[in-house]
């Protein structure tokens, strides 16, 4: 261990080792060429725990010869063959040696273990080592050995804050790869699973497969999620672009689809090229009896998705664990017909009974010189759980969760479409908080969010079911009446309105009172469009200012 002060910095990613025993947490950076591992005192990094062996493993960094970006292999024992006494159980798994991936758990034995992380950003790094000092009674030291002070800030208050929260939103621990960039084209963001995954990206830019065709013509557009499937070289991957049309951004998520393309591809060529990879492949794989649905054969990953073990699961009908659409059988059985496949998505039953979302895709082929179906199964739960989130992050407001200016315009349009059939009236109403510039400015920008959050709860608890209100931006607000039989009822919701806002609001140690003006628009009287609508109930928003504020008007063509 002669050469292990002899340091191989990797500019781009950066290696973090987190060590938990009983008592404490612990962070290494990980930039030696070597480190030891175990009980005894003369280890690089001390396993404080009886159970575990004097030298139980070993560190080694070594380069990846395509791209010469580092990363860390674990052996156990030390290099000169003396193995430990427990072993390494690696993500579950005994291992003599193991290339460390992003996110992998290494158990000891005892209660010591730990988590291996790349970071492409070093604030997170710190962000992390912030948050485990606070959950630890014990506080830890973090020498500098394992902490370089060179080329970081010293402490959280050097860094950007919004950017951190930012940055610490995005699954920077996730191994899905996740990228960033404007609508010039520049990489804003880029996570570690993405610098490995795409090691040309920054170099190529919007050349680059991942990024080409997604700067919008119309800077202006409306956001949305659109998803799309792309092939690079000989890979697969699932593409979600996520338009962030207020801070002009597009966010891509990106899951690969490779091993679930080459496991397909190769169960329809061969029975034996079903053996030689089912078995290795990450996605549940199992084979079905074509008529009666008994499960034949599974590989340990949908043992694994279910809960069951491998001679459980051949006790099994399919359909007995699979809840689908009431068509789904006869699908099933044009497909067998017709010798195609079946790609969509269905809910299973685990063990302990509960469902799960799971993209199937099930094909016919020759197994034992017998006809079967083959089932490729892949959990999609915290994937359908980021697609809603995502669209709900499309068409809603963040601070104060009503819906945007964007789902506001598209509600308003088809709202008037309806009424154009019906022959019915609509109201606009559009409504800013009084004088909110000054209280902002006097008491702070977090008095004044807290403020808007609190108008639009008082501004829910006044609407009807059917009202739909929403933020235009800033201290703006409006809402749209759907259906509207008198002219009273408009004007008692804004009265309603304003005598919700009587009673002043305690936000932190300030009592603050709220006042709003309102401007209302009919349809058709007013405007058949929603261009014309929001127009002139602005203008009657301006005429109750005038009026004094705290009330509200009509428009009138004289405005």
């Amino acid at each position: 261990m002669s050469n292990i002060n002899t340091m191989i910095v990797d500019t781009d990613l950066h290696h973090v080792l987190l060590v938990q025993d009983e008592n404490s947490k612990k962070v290494f950076h990980l930039r030696d060429k070597f480190y030891s591992l175990g009980r005894d005192r003369h280890n690089h990094i001390i396993l404080d725990d009886p159970v575990v062996s004097r030298h139980h493993g070993t560190l080694v960094r070594e380069q990846e010869t395509e791209n010469n970006h580092a990363y860390y292999r674990i052996n156990d024992g030390d290099l000169q063959g003396n193995k430990s006494r427990n072993g390494l159980i690696i993500n579950g798994k005994l291992t003599k040696t193991k290339k460390l991936n992003h996110g992998d758990v290494i158990f000891f034995g005892g209660k010591t273990r730990a988590s291996y992380y790349i970071f492409s950003n070093p604030s997170l790094l710190y962000f992390l080592v912030d948050k485990l000092e606070s959950q630890t009674a014990e506080k830890e030291v973090f020498s500098k050995a394992t902490i370089p002070s060179l080329d970081y800030p010293e402490n959280l208050k050097e860094i950007d804050k919004e950017e951190l929260i930012r940055l610490a939103s995005f699954p920077e621990l996730s191994p899905t790869p996740i990228i960033e960039i404007n609508y010039e084209g520049e990489i804003t963001y880029i996570n570690a699973a993405g610098i490995f995954k795409f090691k040309d990206i920054l170099i190529a830019k919007t050349e680059h497969p991942v990024l080409a065709g997604l700067i919008p013509e119309n800077k202006n557009q409306h956001g949305g999620l659109i998803r799309r499937e792309i092939q690079i070289e000989n890979e697969y991957f699932d593409e979600y672009i996520h338009y962030l049309v207020e801070r002009k951004l597009i966010r891509i998520y990106l899951f690969d689809l490779t091993q679930r393309r080459q496991a397909e591809e190769a169960l329809l060529e061969s029975e034996a090229r079903y053996r030689a990879i089912v078995r290795q492949v990450s996605e549940g794989i199992c084979i079905l009896d074509i008529d009666s649905y008994q499960i034949i054969d599974a590989n340990t990953a949908y043992c694994q998705l279910l809960g069951y073990c491998f001679t459980q699961i051949k006790e099994i009908k399919f359909t007995e664990i699979i809840e689908y659409p009431e068509n789904f059988s006869l699908q099933i059985e044009e497909f067998k017909a017709n010798n195609s496949y079946f790609f969509g998505e269905v809910k299973q039953r685990c063990r302990d009974g509960r469902l799960i979302a799971v993209e199937i895709n099930l094909s016919c082929i020759y197994y034992h010189n017998q006809k079967v179906l083959c089932c490729t199964a892949r959990d999609i739960t915290q994937r359908q759980r980021d697609e809603q989130l995502l669209k709900f992050q499309a068409f809603h407001d963040p601070l104060t969760g009503l819906t945007n200016r964007i789902r506001f315009e598209k509600q308003l349009d088809t709202t008037i479409s309806n009424a154009k059939v019906n022959n019915t009236t609509i109201a606009v109403m559009f409504l800013d908080i009084d004088d909110f510039a000054h209280t902002n400015n006097t008491l702070g920008h977090p008095i004044g969010d807290k403020l808007l959050q609190a108008f639009a709860e008082r501004l829910q608890l006044c609407l009807r079911a059917d009202d739909l209100a929403s933020r235009w931006g800033g201290d703006e607000f409006t809402i749209v009446l759907p259906s509207v039989h008198e002219l009273n009822d408009v004007t008692k919701l804004a009265i309603r309105i304003l005598e919700s806002l009587a009673e002043p609001l305690t936000i932190l140690s300030y009592e603050v009172q709220i006042r709003t003006s309102i401007g209302i628009a009919l349809y058709p009287q007013d405007g058949e469009d929603r261009e014309t609508l929001t127009k002139n109930a602005d203008l009657a928003l301006l005429q109750a200012k005038n009026e004094g504020k705290n009330n509200y008007q009509f428009y009138s063509p004289s405005l």
